[in-house]
């Protein structure tokens, strides 16, 4: 996240909201949409914090926030290792959705919504001056930008 956003022109590119990744064989998977409290009770599969310590602090944050501190079952630094545990029931993950989508057919799982605000995540193009970009960067910066 960019705290302070004075001083660089942002556009917005997508969205890639987090979501609970549970196996297909949770009571949890029949969901649409879930509080990150209702999920206090599963264990969870975590980033390390020596590998991706930012992703771990916002999942341990948003826990702690949800009133409760997540158990945590096993640590896995790639999305591909964190889905096989979830998928193999070994626990549930807070994942970006593109990233967790990509294996909705390879993996006996499924990938909830959070409904909690912090878990909406805009993706955006931060740069100091669009117009100050070198030409090929700002054709860059339009092609991202189509619709």
């Amino acid at each position: 996240p960019l705290l302070d956003a004075s001083g660089f022109d942002l556009t917005p590119l997508d969205r890639d909201d987090f979501v609970l990744a549970v196996a297909e064989t949770s009571p949890l998977a029949r969901r649409e949409a879930i509080a990150l409290h209702e999920a206090a009770h599963e264990p969870f599969i975590m980033y390390p914090r020596s590998k991706v310590p930012g992703l771990l602090a916002l999942a341990m944050m948003r826990c702690q926030f949800s009133g409760f501190a997540p158990q945590v079952a096993q640590e896995a630094a790639q999305v591909q290792t964190i889905m096989s545990l979830v998928a193999s029931g070994l626990g549930v993950g807070i994942l970006p959705e593109g990233s967790a989508r990509l294996y909705l057919g390879a993996l006996p799982l499924r990938c909830i919504a959070l409904d909690e605000p912090w878990a909406e995540r805009q993706l955006m193009l931060c740069v100091r001056s669009q117009e100050a970009l070198p030409p090929v960067a700002q054709l860059l910066v339009e092609h991202l930008c189509e619709p």
